[in-house]
């Protein structure tokens, strides 16, 4: 586990066959402005020790009940400055304004999505390697 908190847990998947690392966030509770800024201080970090590999998250929104308005925009400064480097973002939420706000964050930084309602609707390739 690269980070864990009360709102927010970030695990790094390694897949070296392929040259590619997926960062899986599990979000809890309602995500909070200092849970923000921490979680993106660790997901910059691994980005920055990674230049060279092909990064996707994986956004396991399943338990998160919603999100301060504030903290989504810490979220946006980090993804503002990353967005070149994020070949694709996996969004799971059973919830709608969670999946819809999601993929308008998305869409607004030209970052492919994937969105998807459960874990078990994510690529086969994902599944085995959590």
């Amino acid at each position: 586990m690269a980070y864990k908190s009360p709102e927010l847990d970030i695990q790094i998947i390694n897949t070296e066959a392929v040259n590619k690392i997926y960062i899986d966030f599990t979000f809890k509770g309602k995500f909070t402005t200092q849970a923000s800024i921490n979680g993106s201080e660790e997901w910059t970090s691994i980005m920055d020790q990674h230049p060279d590999k092909s990064i996707e998250f994986i956004w396991n929104c399943l338990d998160m009940t919603g999100f301060e308005i504030e903290a989504r925009k810490e979220w946006y400064k980090s993804m503002q400055k990353y967005k070149k480097s994020i070949k694709k973002v996996y969004v799971v939420s059973d919830k709608i304004m969670i999946r819809s706000a999601a993929k308008v964050m998305l869409q607004f930084f030209g970052i492919p999505a994937g969105i998807s309602r459960s874990l078990d609707e994510l690529p086969e390739s994902l599944l085995v390697n959590r």
